[in-house]
């Protein structure tokens, strides 16, 4: 058997305990196979156009799980087009392959020169012929850039020394906070992928040339923060919260100013009306608590609970909508009359228990169609809203 066959063969099978079969099958270089195999898996979720493409070659675990994915990717370049443009930290290339299509001619760059062979054939099969492959220091190459590109991309490396995850801009690798004056004198647009979990304010704060930023989530998990880089800019940057599903075809958008949610006013409701709306989690991620429901005419329920109300409703709404069937307390007489079921979905929003705290006092299992949003109201009470999915 091939080694191809043999992936083919083993597809299903766990990586770790095949790893401890080596010696059953000494013809096979069973390090190379179980990283192969270990691709193939990640990419059936992350990569499904590449999955079934039994030529490609994939990198060691790390590069995978750093890598984007193809939702993100195909959502990214949706954003920009042009004659020239680089990745200058290209990995394992999804983000180049998806940009490439985009542009003229495209320059993906890699300091792991075994990484940049690697793409190199990956680009072959896909038949990608306008990628350029420099197996070199992204640094490097941008100060040898001669003429201004339209368009550059990073996402920088963000472990330390230690192999432990960082976050803030300036512990990541390369520095944009250093490199952020060059970057927008050589490129016309740049775009810098950043962690989830980054401190937008402080960044802003950081690095002055960002017109936007963008937090990007794919069907309700955060993913990716971007940050968009020019030397033309607004008075303020916009901030740009994305939902985009599994295809990265169809998302929810929701875009503000901090100055607006800095002054914005809400109203609230001393209870909940018919609908409930839960904010997707980019808009959360990005901070727009005020502004989300003062630009669809929602009223909240608490000014840290994050759940909003209306009586009518707003179907276009960038988030989940539910239907309010009751409102009660949470003690143990309004428990046994109101969650007689045995399933329900639980949601914590300003509240002192945990979901998990919640599903041992009430006994209730995870799932089923009514959900349960448990929360605080304007008048301080710890309270349990009873909903059911809108139909919108």
């Amino acid at each position: 058997m091939d080694i191809k066959d043999f992936i083919e063969a083993h597809l299903q099978d766990d990586p770790t305990q095949l790893m401890l079969q080596a010696s059953r099958y000494p013809d096979i270089p069973m390090a190379y196979v179980v990283t192969q195999i270990q691709g193939r898996q990640k990419a059936k979720e992350k990569l499904p156009s590449w999955y079934d493409n039994t030529a490609l070659e994939y990198p060691v675990k790390l590069s995978m799980e750093q890598c984007s994915s193809e939702a993100t990717g195909l959502y990214k370049a949706s954003l920009i087009k042009g004659k020239q443009g680089i990745d200058l930290t290209g990995g394992f290339g999804v983000d180049t392959y998806f940009f490439s299509q985009k542009f003229e001619s495209f320059a993906y760059v890699e300091r792991q020169e075994e990484l940049a062979e690697l793409v190199k054939k990956n680009m072959e099969v896909l038949d990608v012929g306008n990628v350029n492959i420099h197996a070199q220091d992204g640094v490097t190459y941008l100060k040898n850039i001669s003429e201004r590109v339209d368009f550059i991309y990073l996402d920088p490396a963000r472990r330390d020394e230690f192999n432990e995850k960082v976050v803030r801009i300036e512990e990541c690798e390369p520095n944009i906070k250093e490199l952020q004056d060059s970057l927008v004198e050589k490129g016309k647009e740049v775009m810098i992928k950043l962690s989830p979990m980054l401190d937008i304010k402080q960044t802003i704060q950081t690095i002055p040339y960002i017109r936007e930023v963008q937090v990007v989530s794919v069907q309700n998990e955060c993913k990716e923060i971007l940050l968009l880089l020019s030397k033309e800019l607004p008075e303020e940057p916009a901030i740009v919260s994305i939902n985009i599903s599994k295809d990265g075809r169809n998302l929810q958008r929701f875009s503000f100013l901090y100055s607006e949610e800095e002054y914005a006013a809400s109203t609230y409701a001393e209870k909940a009306e018919t609908y409930i709306y839960e904010p997707n989690v980019a808009i959360l991620k990005a901070g727009g608590y005020k502004t989300i429901g003062n630009q669809y005419g929602l009223k909240k329920l608490h000014p840290n609970s994050h759940l909003y109300t209306s009586e009518t409703l707003i179907e276009d709404f960038p988030g989940r909508i539910f239907e309010c069937v009751q409102q009660f307390g949470f003690g143990k007489k309004e428990i046994k009359k109101h969650l007689s079921m045995k399933k329900a979905n639980i949601t914590v929003r300003n509240f002192p228990l945990t979901v998990a705290q919640i599903r041992k006092k009430t006994g209730l299992q995870d799932g089923g169609e009514v959900y349960l949003f448990a929360t605080t109201d304007i008048k301080n009470q710890k309270t349990i809203l009873k909903c059911i999915k809108s139909k919108r």
